[in-house]
């Protein structure tokens, strides 16, 4: 992986920010979320978002880079996923798992009491990986209480993400997005911030120019 090139006309609590963001494994980041932070972190127009910012509360930069690409990226796959049915109220993918589980552990289990069973396993786990196939069953049969424990977290994020009136429409992700950074702003900063979305807008949407306040503010009221 690349490491991340700040320029050095941003602020250092900007720059631990944008590094930490960077290195951060738990992410996951793809290249797509990538180029969007190597904006964020070298695009002139960031200046004046740094500017903008209460200096008081300068280390709100990882909070408002981590809205951005989530807002940006997974946030708006999670709240309209095609496995939910309709919104508002959220359909448990992890159903659709422990389902699939369930019929994949019977199958196991049937499997297990063959020879023949272990003799394959051992022939494709390969050397990264140690266990036995006794062991990958037993794996296997955490993974029920493994999806549920993450769909109490896929519920709880979810009911904190923005909606939009039309999921499918052309705008609907910038809208999400506008949406989305007005809450993280509020609750970083005690206000809005309009102009600072307007350019966190453009470098995460690749927009030829930042989007003036007030179409930003008229974004987040629209119904």
């Amino acid at each position: 992986m690349r490491e991340l090139t700040v320029p050095t006309w941003v602020p250092p609590a900007a720059t631990a920010a944008l590094n930490k963001v960077w290195n951060d494994a738990s992410l996951d980041l793809d290249d797509k979320a990538r180029t969007v932070l190597r904006r964020l972190a070298s695009d002139r127009a960031m200046h004046e978002v740094w500017l903008k910012l209460p200096a008081e509360r300068a280390l709100g930069a990882e909070s408002l880079l981590r809205g951005a690409i989530a807002y940006a990226h997974w946030g708006f796959e999670l709240r309209y996923s095609p496995l939910r049915p309709g919104d508002p109220t959220p359909w448990p993918i992890s159903h659709l798992a422990i389902g699939h589980t369930q019929f994949l552990l019977a199958t196991m289990r049937v499997m297990a009491r063959s020879d023949i069973a272990e003799e394959a396993w051992t022939r494709v786990r390969g050397e990264d990986c140690a266990f036995d196939f006794k062991t990958l069953v037993a794996a296997v049969e955490k993974l029920p209480q493994f999806y549920e424990l993450l769909d109490q977290w896929d519920a709880r994020v979810f009911d904190t993400l923005p909606t939009v009136a039309r999921p499918k429409s052309k705008g609907a992700r910038l809208q999400f997005f506008c949406r989305g950074m007005e809450r993280q702003l509020r609750g970083l900063y005690g206000k809005p911030l309009y102009p600072v979305i307007a350019i966190l807008a453009q470098m995460v949407f690749a927009l030829p120019q930042a989007l003036d306040p007030g179409t930003v503010k008229q974004i987040c009221k629209r119904k």
